[in-house]
């Protein structure tokens, strides 16, 4: 993290490079991608900033990024207003949005004319047109933005993302109102570094009590709400065993009511995100929670909870649904449950069972780390794709 804070402070500097350098011809020969309006957030954090650290490293690929932002609540979607230097629009040979809500298509045909060889590219880290109904974010998002949406994704080369799920949605729908047939969709999932959290100083190891932990944010505090009866059962059994840990909420909902307010817990409100991974590992926890509503869009949710947990090696209990599934394999790395009595049964059995807290530990990391981690089989994905 500290090098996306470098990174950050860099892009403010009024000397920040403005041209590229002058490449040799070994530099010539590799792509070359420029990453544009990245947002210091979790989205930008896992689909640009880390691939442009990473491919770099890899010596398989030149980088460069423009337009570092921190997040505005109030434009989630909106565009940098660094603006794009011709030089480096005929550096590269891919150009990568996030998902932005603002028409790109005059900026894309002037980058079109200036390098014809310029390919377009959008990584998607939310399906906008699934969301629901209680979100948040939904009256943020109006059907003009919606609308722009479509248009900016129909004139992109090639559309990335990190769920399968979300990638086929989309191209379905740009085939039947847009009969796009142009567009290649790839799906990249979410890569961590190994040193996410060996970077951070050590924490002396703390005795009981047990800390359970849940993480959320503004928009999944219902899926935290799913374990209150839960929670109050395990907590008048077990009170003296185990300390609930929220990270990301203060308790009390938009009208001013506190639905958790008899259950104990140790609340921990959000954090920027430059300090998010060094809360997480200050807070210890010795089991993780991941509830989500049974609802038919839960494919479409984000995975990045569940594996910044396994990467630190937090045993994770977690509901079966899909997103999750491709990393807790059950009974190995994690667990998966259904109802409220598996819920209890789960988390009564991981209160008991250090070993068996350990053993999940271990395993998840290992898969993860080898699963989804910048490793040389990993780096192929962009090496195919991006030729």
């Amino acid at each position: 993290m500290n090098i996306v804070k470098e990174l950050f402070k860099q892009q403010k500097e009024v000397n920040y490079p403005k041209i590229p350098e002058k490449l040799s011809d070994d530099e010539l020969d590799i792509p070359h991608i420029l990453f544009f309006s990245p947002k210091v957030n979790a989205a930008g954090y896992y689909r640009m900033l880390l691939p442009y650290l990473k491919l770099a490293q890899s010596k398989k690929f030149k980088t460069h990024i423009i337009g570092l932002d921190k997040q505005d609540f109030n434009t989630p979607f909106g565009l940098t207003k660094t603006p794009l230097p011709d030089e480096w629009i005929l550096w590269a040979d891919y150009l990568i949005f996030p998902l932005v809500t603002v028409d790109i298509k005059y900026i894309s045909k002037a980058c079109k004319i200036i390098n014809p060889e310029l390919q377009i590219v959008m990584d998607i880290d939310i399906s906008l047109h699934t969301l629901h109904p209680d979100d948040p974010l939904l009256p943020k998002i109006s059907k003009e933005m919606i609308k722009i949406c479509e248009e900016n994704l129909n004139i992109v080369d090639i559309i990335t993302s990190y769920n399968e799920h979300i990638l086929n949605f989309y191209q379905e729908l740009l085939e039947d109102h847009y009969q796009n047939d142009h567009t290649i969709f790839a799906h990249i999932p979410n890569l961590l570094p190994i040193t996410t959290f060996e970077e951070l100083p050590k924490i002396a190891t703390k005795s009981d009590p047990i800390r359970i932990g849940l993480l959320t944010d503004h928009r999944s505090i219902n899926d935290v709400l799913l374990l209150k009866n839960v929670l109050l059962e395990i907590q008048v059994k077990l009170k003296q065993k185990v300390v609930f840990v929220l990270f990301g909420w203060n308790g009390v909902l938009a009208n001013g009511s506190k639905p958790l307010q008899d259950v104990t817990i140790e609340y921990h409100k959000p954090v920027d995100f430059m300090k998010y991974f060094q809360k997480l590992h200050e807070l210890q926890l010795d089991i993780a929670l991941l509830p989500m509503r049974d609802k038919a869009n839960h494919c479409f949710a984000s995975d990045t909870k569940c594996l910044e947990l396994l990467t630190k090696g937090v045993p994770v209990i977690a509901s079966k649904c899909l997103v999750y599934s491709k990393y807790i394999l059950q009974g190995r790395t994690g667990i998966l449950v259904q109802d409220e009595e598996e819920w209890k049964e789960a988390i009564v059995h991981l209160i008991h069972d250090k070993s068996l807290r350990n053993k999940l530990g271990v395993a998840a990391k290992k898969h993860v780390w080898s699963n989804y981690s910048y490793t040389i089989e990993n780096t192929k994905m962009f090496q195919e794709l991006f030729l």
